[in-house]
């Protein structure tokens, strides 16, 4: 599906340079959805009395154990592969993304809440 559409965004690239860029674009993605995903429990395990790290710690453990139990179950799945890297690659993202997270948290939180 993305292949069409990179050849009509791009009908000068050759077919090698739409693979690569079809390649890329697949192995950010998952990151990218990490990203969103860590942001997302962060917000869900906010509250008024948890440290930013106690809050960072606990939403990138959950990610890490979805990313982990996701790559499980590719190794059941005929046309998908497992790799502890891939884990590694969402978990990274999901980090990236609770990273830029706390950082607002703890910037925009400044002087309105006590310390825990």
């Amino acid at each position: 599906m993305l292949v069409p559409l990179l050849q009509a965004v791009f009908p000068t690239l050759e077919p090698a340079a739409i693979q690569a860029l079809h390649d890329a674009i697949r192995k950010l993605a998952h990151p990218t959805e990490y990203a969103i995903l860590g942001w997302l429990v962060f917000r869900a395990l906010d509250r008024p009395a948890r440290t930013t790290r106690a809050i960072v710690l606990g939403a990138l453990l959950l990610c890490a154990g979805y990313a982990s139990l996701d790559e499980f179950h590719q190794r059941f799945v005929p046309s998908r592969g497992s790799s502890p890297l891939d884990a590694l690659l969402d978990t990274s993202g999901a980090a990236a993304g609770l990273g830029v997270r706390g950082a607002l948290r703890r910037r925009f939180s400044a002087g309105r809440r006590s310390p825990a």
